[in-house]
C-alpha cells in the first residue's frame, strides 16, 4: 500500500488554504485527509491545517483499536465531528468569532476495505482497471441543482455558483457527515482532490493520468496538469494505491 499527495497554491492566490497529511498505522491500515480552507486573510489556512492536525491526532490515538467495519465507519465520522467543534472552539477563544470553515475528505483504508467520509466538495474518486468512480456527492449549490434537473452536466462546469458549498466544518455545530465505503482489488487506487482539481479536469482525463504515470509521480502530475489547463484555485491530490 502505497500513499503520494502534492499541493500548488494556482495561478490566483498568495496563500494556499488546502491541507492534507496521511499516516500508517500498520501494514494494512492507512489513512489520509485533505481540507480546502474558505475564510478572508489567512483564516481558511488555519481552519484546514486545524482540521488536518485534529483529524491526524485522533487517527494516531484511535483508530488501532476499532474493530468492525461499523465501529471503523463510526470512527471516520467521529473524527470529522471533533475536529469541527475544536474548529469551532477556535474560532470563538482564539480568533473572536472570526468565521473560517473549511472542507474535508477522509480516506481510511483496512486491508481492502476504504472507509470515506466528506464535508463539502472535496472530492474522492475510485480508479479501477482504467474506470474512474467518482465516490463522493458534492455537498454544493451546483449539486443540487443537477439532482433537481433544474440544469445540465454541461451548465453545471460553467455555473456561477459552482463554488457555494452547503456543508462544511466551522460553520455550525452539527456537521453533517457523509459515508462511502469501497472494496479494493489490487492495483486499485483512491484518489481525493480539492475542487482547484475537479473543477479543471475532466475525468477521462484524470483516469488517463493514473492508468499513464508512474505511482509517486502521480499526484503532482495531475495538479501540473490541472495548472496547464488554467487552475486559478489551489490545487492539492492525494493518491493512495493498494
Amino acid at each position: 500500500m502505497y500513499i503520494t499527495g502534492f499541493t500548488d497554491i494556482g495561478l490566483k492566490y498568495e496563500v494556499n488554504q488546502d491541507c492534507y497529511r496521511a499516516g500508517r498505522i500498520n501494514d494494512s491500515l492507512f489513512w489520509m485527509i485533505l481540507c480546502d480552507g474558505m475564510g478572508g486573510l489567512s483564516y481558511g489556512e488555519r481552519a484546514s491545517r486545524s482540521v488536518c492536525d485534529s483529524v491526524c491526532e485522533i487517527m494516531r490515538d484511535g483508530l488501532s483499536g476499532i474493530g468492525s467495519t461499523s465501529e471503523l465507519t463510526d470512527f471516520v465520522s467521529y473524527s470529522l465531528k471533533e475536529a469541527n467543534r475544536k474548529l469551532l472552539s477556535e474560532e470563538k477563544n482564539v480568533f473572536g468569532d472570526v468565521m473560517m470553515g473549511t472542507t474535508a475528505v477522509v480516506t481510511v483504508v483496512r486491508n481492502r476495505d476504504a472507509v470515506i467520509g466528506h464535508c463539502g466538495d472535496s472530492r474522492a474518486y475510485h480508479y479501477s482497471k482504467k474506470v474512474l468512480t467518482q465516490v463522493t456527492r458534492d455537498h454544493s449549490v451546483v449539486q443540487d441543482l443537477l439532482d433537481s434537473g433544474k440544469i445540465t452536466l454541461q451548465q453545471a462546469l460553467s455555473h456561477p455558483n459552482r463554488n457555494i458549498i452547503t456543508n462544511a466544518l466551522g460553520v455550525d455545530d452539527h456537521l453533517r457527515v457523509d459515508i462511502d465505503t469501497v472494496r479494493l482489488r489490487k492495483g486499485d487506487m483512491i484518489l481525493m482532490c480539492s475542487d482547484g482539481l475537479s473543477n479543471i479536469l475532466m475525468p477521462e482525463k484524470i483516469c488517463d493520468i493514473l492508468s499513464g504515470s508512474e505511482f509517486f509521480a502521480s499526484a503532482e502530475t495531475l495538479v501540473k496538469a490541472a495548472l496547464e489547463d488554467g487552475a486559478y484555485d489551489n490545487t492539492t491530490a492525494v493518491v493512495f494505491k493498494i
